[in-house]
């Protein structure tokens, strides 16, 4: 990387270049997955100014220049190129009121969310920088910030729900203190914008242990911000809403219908109020008209009732009412509340699979009569 990094200047040689990964995932997967996996998405730090880095190469876009973020184009590629910085206040609750470039990556490192957020490498050595221990907490799997929690937290509301989502995203642990601080920071978290609250949802969605989250949503009380319960209670943790969140692990990762098992209601009989309490969250929180569409059609669909002792053309009766498009879906909201067994799951993928039946009209009009 180095190599294709200084292909702009030699001058780059005068300023050294550190590796940030720009999704942790992807770096935690080298230490964490059998066979290991390089991140896909790198942030280069440096000492250079964002003018000097601008000086050094020909294509530039100054991305985030009044934070010191240039991003250098090589052909297709792009690389996201940040100054070593320090931040101070917080008085949105999101970004920073002032950035001070800093002399090390160090400094730099320290003003990170998350220990495992704050790993480096030297991209001339090719040795780590992780003054936080980050590899020791991705090694046994457990989520700490750098420095204070509340800290942390207090700086940006948004940074709770990254935490949920990378436990899920790596089944990482979170201890208690750390719990109570997301808790606490509540407040701060009501004020993120709806749009990256959104995108940390699809991406624990999306996760392979997606319960990790939803369990640690619900525990620091971020649950009732995205969903929040009939009157506005506070959903507490139950036994049937764990078993759920199991439910969800095991089906594909797919998170329209996975949002349709999470906001399922507990009875069908509450499916009308509940499919509209779903489209106003999800709504507000600038989910796709789409995504939205399919999990409503799916809560919707428990109001039509469905047995094991039903008869196949009860079940069309359903495909007809839904599509066999939201056949999935409709299957696996009723996983969710437990009104489905595999038998009867079975019959509707296959009545959904056989050919649509034509209506006798239509047969008479192509002369078939």
């Amino acid at each position: 990387m180095r190599d294709a990094f200084a292909l702009g200047s030699d001058d780059v040689q005068e300023s050294p270049i550190e590796s940030v990964p720009g999704t942790v995932r992807g770096f935690a997967r080298v230490l964490i997955d059998a066979g290991g996996r390089p991140p896909g998405d790198w942030d280069i730090a440096t000492d250079a100014t964002p003018g000097r880095v601008q000086s050094l190469y020909r294509r530039t876009i100054p991305t985030g220049i009044r934070h010191g973020t240039v991003t250098v184009l090589f052909g297709r590629t792009r690389f996201e190129v940040t100054t070593f910085r320090t931040d101070s206040g917080y008085s949105d609750g999101r970004r920073p009121d002032s950035v001070r470039f800093a002399g090390t990556i160090e400094e730099d490192l320290a003003r990170r969310d998350f220990t495992i957020n704050a790993i480096a490498v030297d991209l001339d050595s090719g040795a780590l920088r992780d003054p936080h221990g980050g590899r020791a907490d991705l090694t046994a799997r457990r989520l700490r910030t750098v420095g204070s929690a509340p800290e942390r937290f207090a700086e940006d509301g948004l940074r709770p729900f990254r935490g949920c989502r990378l436990a899920a995203e790596l089944n990482l642990t979170v201890d208690a203190h750390t719990v109570r601080a997301m808790r606490d920071a509540v407040p701060t978290a009501r004020r993120v914008a709806a749009e990256r609250i959104c995108e940390e949802l699809r991406r624990l969605l999306a996760s392979p242990t997606p319960s990790v989250g939803l369990r640690l949503l619900e525990r620091s009380r971020l649950m009732g911000l995205c969903f929040p319960a009939p009157g506005g209670t506070e959903p507490g943790p139950s036994t049937d809403r764990a078993a759920r969140y199991d439910r969800i692990d095991s089906t594909p990762a797919d998170v329209a219908c996975r949002l349709a098992m999470l906001l399922a209601p507990e009875a069908a009989t509450d499916a009308p109020a509940a499919a509209v309490r779903a489209r106003a969250a999800l709504s507000r929180l600038r989910f796709p008209n789409a995504a939205i569409h399919r999990v409503v059609a799916a809560i919707a669909s428990l109001a039509i009732p469905i047995a094991a002792d039903s008869s196949d053309a009860d079940i069309r009766r359903l495909l007809s009412a839904i599509g066999r498009d939201g056949t999935a879906d409709a299957i696996a909201v009723r996983q969710a509340i437990g009104t489905i067994d595999v038998p009867l799951a079975q019959r509707m993928r296959a009545q959904a699979a056989r050919p649509p039946t034509r209506s006798r009209s239509r047969a008479c009009q192509s002369g078939c009569c």
